[in-house]
């Protein structure tokens, strides 16, 4: 009965401390409030298409083309910045796992051995052992734990995890746009190179006929020069297009998680049109679904959970432990056998004036979380806005440009319906020839200008991070055409 009541009184000492303990988590625990950021109710440059998912848009496979689709796919599975992120939810999942182990108590075990002439002390226990043998095998359950502390850490490691999280996303969507923008780049710079040679050849051509008049006589010296320098300027321009081709099949293939090679490409860029529908969300939904303002969030109440942790250091430690061992002496001819039970319940506190300077350092931690995730916010609304306004203009030069090759392409159908019926002289059709080639190469680069901004608006409204590729198709590497090419 005596033991009975000695039990229940741990028992209401135990709850009475962990009472008290919880009833300082709000006075200590700062409350998180999401910082107010003025936002605007529309872009500038107005879009009236109707809002969609964002996280489920995926927008690349607007542009039908399995090879690129595929490419996204491997990418999502390879490419070492994914795995990184990855990880980093990996090592945050097991974070919070170990600090939920905080509430599970540790357990010490001890035993041995004695022959001493001496007293023996145990645990606070007192043993004589004069001329004997001592043997003891006991154990020791021991909890220490400051609960607030586990509590905000705990929350801490959530947000942490959340972080993680959302930051993965973000990659996957940084992969994603880049993967899209080096296969068109490798895919203009390709055409590119075929329109190049060909102005090349037909202006060699054109060279050969003025040289043969001038030599002849005919024609001017100053006009053939200048020629000739067009053409030299032209070979450069064919060296560094060589030159971006294979940097861009590299980088493509670097972000597949490959080293450096050839990457086949059998299409040109006007199968793709840049001509896109941008989905009308607005800057508050913006806000709400971009992972990388999801993690910035995510990191800033963590921030604010270490404010409480460090806070938590000034509320007492409870200490439960327990000590149970079974002794055996041997000595003088006599055996001895005993048993140790105790058990102890107290609460300390350090009271250290560095425990307020680092309550004061956290806070200041907060404060620049707070001021990055407000820069963050604006810089999104602007790199919206600047994408949205970037991709109007750039397709309305496409549209003049294609307009202004049109013309010229039309140039050259009269051009050499003349020539055929001898109206006109052969420099002359070179001549509406060339012209419709550079006609042909301003519509290339400003369709791949205008592809790269389709880019660019989806991944500023932060499109498609939701993407698995196990939705479509499997993505097998050792079944991808990358991997035969030698170019």
């Amino acid at each position: 009965m005596r033991y009975k009541k000695k039990s229940l009184l741990f028992i209401y000492q135990f709850v009475t401390i962990c009472f008290l303990l919880l009833s300082g988590c709000t006075y200590f625990a700062p409350k998180y409030k999401t910082p107010s950021v003025k936002t605007p109710d529309n872009w500038q440059f107005g879009n009236r298409n109707k809002p969609t998912n964002l996280p489920i848009l995926y927008w690349w496979k607007s542009f039908n083309n399995n090879q690129l689709n595929k490419a996204i796919d491997l990418a999502l599975q390879y490419n070492t910045s994914v795995l990184l992120a990855k990880n980093n939810i990996e090592q945050a999942q097991a974070q919070l796992d170990t600090v939920a182990l905080n509430w599970v108590p540790g357990v010490n075990f001890l035993s041995g051995l004695m022959n001493s002439n001496s007293s023996l002390s145990l645990d606070g226990f007192t043993l004589p052992a004069a001329n004997s043998t001592v043997g003891f095998i006991g154990f020791i359950p021991q909890y220490t734990l400051n609960i607030f502390n586990n509590i905000t850490r705990y929350r801490q490691a959530k947000y942490l995890l959340e972080m993680a999280k959302a930051d993965f996303k973000s990659v996957r969507l940084t992969v994603i746009g880049k993967v899209v923008t080096a296969y068109f780049i490798s895919v203009a710079a390709k055409d590119k190179l075929v329109l190049l040679n060909e102005a090349r050849n037909d202006m060699l051509q054109l060279y050969a006929t003025k040289k043969a008049a001038v030599d002849q006589g005919f024609g001017s010296q100053i006009a053939v020069n200048g020629l000739w320098a067009k053409i030299n300027d032209l070979q450069g321009q064919i060296s560094l297009c060589q030159q971006n081709l294979i940097h861009a099949k590299n980088a493509l293939r670097y972000l597949l998680g490959e080293t450096p090679g050839g990457y086949v490409i059998n299409i040109t860029l006007s199968a793709f049109n840049p001509n896109q529908i941008i989905p009308g969300n607005l800057p508050a939904s913006v806000i709400a679904e971009r992972p990388d303002l999801i993690a910035a969030e995510s990191k800033l109440k963590a921030a604010n959970e270490g404010i409480a942790i460090n806070s938590s250091l000034l509320m007492p430690t409870l200490n439960v432990s327990a000590f149970f061992a079974k002794i055996h002496t041997l000595g003088s001819g006599d055996q001895i056998s005993s048993t140790i039970n105790s058990k102890s319940l107290y609460a300390s506190s350090i009271l250290s004036p560095t425990i307020f300077g680092t309550i004061h350092q956290s806070k200041k931690a907060y404060n620049h979380a707070e001021i990055v995730y407000i820069d963050m916010i604006n810089n999104v609304l602007h790199e919206v806005d600047n994408a949205l306004e970037s991709h109007h203009s750039l397709i309305e030069k496409y549209q003049y440009n294609v307009t202004a090759q049109q013309a010229a392409t039309g140039n050259l159908k009269i051009s050499k319906a003349l020539y055929r019926k001898g109206l006109i002289s052969f420099n002359t059709y070179l001549d509406s020839k060339i012209q419709n080639t550079f006609a042909r190469l301003m519509v290339l680069q400003s369709r791949l200008d205008a592809l790269i901004s389709d880019i660019a608006v989806y991944q500023a409204l932060g499109g498609g991070y939701n993407y698995h590729a196990e939705e479509s198709h499997t993505a097998k590497k050792d079944k991808i055409d990358v991997q035969k090419a030698k170019k």
